[in-house]
């Protein structure tokens, strides 16, 4: 995964498997996707990566929960 995005962004990242999101969100994000953050240039975000094979519409769901809680604090 790190070499597929370092050559997608063109840049350096660092990538880290977070066990620490899963303490203060639902239990169902640790069953569904694996959680990593990711360093760039000095920016850190996350990347919510599928276990196995996730219904669009559960995608769709999670994606505005991730955004809620994730992103916009």
């Amino acid at each position: 995964m790190k070499g597929y995005i370092e050559k997608c962004l063109r840049r350096t990242i660092t990538i880290e498997y977070n066990t620490k999101l899963y303490h203060k969100h639902p239990l169902k994000y640790k069953g569904i996707y694996d959680l990593y953050t990711v360093l760039q240039d000095g920016i850190e975000w996350l990347i919510a990566h599928p276990k196995g094979n996730v219904r669009l519409n559960t995608l769709r769901h999670d994606w505005r929960y991730f955004l809620r809680y994730f992103v916009c604090k």
